[in-house]
């Protein structure tokens, strides 16, 4: 697994936040906390596992008596089991995790705080 870290200075943050893409640009004017990836573990090649298992079921018990010596019992049980159980080979570089930081507006510009890394 490789680590890349990034530590952007403040004109490249605001600088990205000024040539954003039309989706973002009204996030931005309403002056709305902001994320940047400061951080990526980029995989190489990997075998992932997948298993699921559910048990599903209803169940009752009753009786009673029918008349004199005569009693009647009824025990009913339906059950559905599942399971899934597969792998897969991944054969490829893939960011496997990332860390952002918040880009919070303070006055005309945004700064990036530690405080909000997640």
């Amino acid at each position: 697994m490789t680590t890349h870290t990034f530590s952007p200075d403040p004109k490249y943050v605001n600088d990205t936040m000024a040539l954003s893409e039309h989706d973002l640009r009204a996030a931005i004017q309403k002056r709305k906390k902001m994320f940047m990836i400061i951080g990526l573990k980029v995989a190489h090649k990997a075998i992932v596992y997948h298993k699921w298992d559910s048990k599903k079921g209803i169940g009752g018990k009753g009786g009673g008596p029918v008349g004199g010596t005569i009693e009647l019992d009824i025990d009913a049980d339906v059950t559905k089991n599942s399971f899934m159980k597969d792998k897969e080979n991944i054969d490829h570089d893939f960011v496997f995790e990332y860390q952002l930081k918040a880009c919070i507006p303070s006055d005309d510009l945004y700064k990036l705080h530690p405080a909000h890394e997640r």
